[in-house]
Parts: C-alpha cells; structure tokens; sequence
C-alpha cells in the first residue's frame, strides 16, 4: 500500500545571521514556524528488489535535476541501513526557491519515512544527523513544532508562539533568490536583539523587534520584493516580514483577510490558519 505525506512550507519568525563558521556555514538566530496549510504530496511505494530510488516529481517550479534532489540523497545517506526499493512520487504545491523550505521538507519527510522502514535501525541521534548533512533546514522538519533555531538551524528548542490560531497570508512574487547571492549581499546591519528575546515581547512590538536579516538587503536588490512588503502593509497585519532568504513575504492576521489574491496580481498567494 502507498505512502502518502505531506511536507509542509515553514517560515521564520525573525532572522539573525551571525557570521560564517570555518566549515562555510553561517550561525543563525530564528525561529522556525510550520505552516501546515501549504505543502506538497510525497508518496512512497515499496517495490520487491534491491534498494533502488526513483523519482517522479509534478506540479509547478523547476525542482533541479533528479539526482540532486534531497529526497533521493536521503536515500542514498540510508543505503548502508538497507532500505527497501522505492518508487517516489513527488508533487509540489509549495513554490521552488522561495525561502520556504519546500526541499527541505520533501528531503526530511522522506528520510524520515524510509529510515523506519530499513532492516538495520536508523537510531534517533543517527537521523538528526543525517537530516543536517541533508541540509540546514531538514532538522527543523522532524520536529516539525515551533522552535528557536540556533547553529545552522539544527540546535532547536520548542518555544511558546501565541499566535496560533491567527491567519497567515503568503505572498510570492514570480523571481528566485538563490540562497548564496543573498548572503552576498548581507552588509553587517543586522537586528541585535536576539530572536527568543524579541519574541517573547508582545505582539504589537515584533514588526520593530522581530527582525530578519535578508529583509532590507533583499528588498533593495530586488523591487518586486519591496513591492509585496509595501502592500503587505497597506493589509495592517498584526506583523508581516520576509521568510528566510525571500523571495516570500507573509503577514500575520487575527482574522482571515478577504480577496488578498486582488492585491499581489502574478504572485501565488496562499491564505492559511496557523496550526500545531
């Protein structure tokens, strides 16, 4: 019988950048917030035989070449655990190169599934680490919980977020950002405050606390950025900011916004309630 999962979009929560390690990667300060209404279709069908992964992969945006694609390195990082043969079938819903975690997800989910699968046993601590050789965001997703992310994203503590229940609006404009090129812009004028202080304080001081790194640079580089953060204000949403890397822009509402789709034309807009 097929497996069916569903890898949810995630977005930060403010986004500290604080500076390069000696491996290439940079420390970070954020907090991760699962977005469960906005995901793709991950199924699994085991087959007889030796391991073996194929992919199929439908839907909107250009995922890359197939043997780069995290869900078969998850694959490959499992071998030596004996896997089962696996026809993967991959649909995605969550927009490529946005900075909302699709692959990531896609990446985490799959190993996740396959390792409990494996004749030798993939331990707890084995998978956490395999899900960071994965990618920096593919620890987050086991969790899958809100959680202030430290390191490169894989020292993760759950953390009280009060805005569950609130609507969030998900704006991406039609460009890519390419997670490098941002860091190339970066310029040293970063938040201060860090992220588990700036959220603990009340809601109506994030928009000037919370912040992301990426936000100001990013918006200067590219203008259909700065156009989404301009009208995502006109919205007056409780807080609104850039996810990861951009390009996505989304708001925070106490309730659910009416026909936003009429105010980003060429984007794709997703409108989802927040929940854990």
């Amino acid at each position: 019988m097929p497996i069916t999962l569903y890898p949810n979009a995630k977005v930060n929560l403010g986004l500290r950048i604080l500076g390069e390690r000696p491996d290439g990667y940079h420390d970070i300060d954020t907090v991760f917030l699962p977005v469960v209404g906005l995901h793709d279709v991950l199924t699994l069908h085991l087959l007889p035989g030796e391991p073996a992964c194929t992919l199929e992969v439908s839907g909107g945006g250009d995922c890359g070449a197939v043997r780069d694609n995290l869900i078969v390195r998850a694959y490959e990082f499992l071998r030596p655990y004996t896997p089962p043969a696996v026809r993967v079938e991959l649909h995605k819903q969550i927009p490529v190169g946005a900075g909302l975690g699709g692959g990531s997800s896609d990446g985490a989910f799959a190993l996740a599934a396959i390792a409990q699968r494996c004749q030798r046993a993939v331990g707890t601590g084995l998978l956490a680490e395999l899900a960071l050789e994965l990618g920096s965001d593919c620890p987050f997703f086991l969790l899958n919980r809100p959680a202030l992310g430290q390191g490169r994203g894989e020292r993760l503590r759950s953390v009280p977020v009060p805005i569950e229940g609130f609507w969030l609006l998900l704006v991406t404009p039609p460009v890519h950002v390419s997670t490098g090129w941002a860091f190339g812009l970066l310029e040293g004028e970063g938040s201060l405050i860090p992220v588990d202080e700036a959220i603990a304080k009340p809601l109506n001081e994030w928009q000037w606390l919370l912040l992301n790194d990426f936000q100001r640079p990013i918006a200067r580089a590219i203008p259909q950025v700065a156009e989404v953060l301009e009208r995502m204000a006109t919205l007056a949403p409780s807080y609104y900011a850039l996810s990861g890397s951009g390009p996505s822009v989304f708001g925070l509402f106490p309730r659910c916004p009416e026909r936003p789709e009429s105010l980003f034309s060429g984007c794709h807009v997703s409108v989802t309630r927040l929940a854990w």
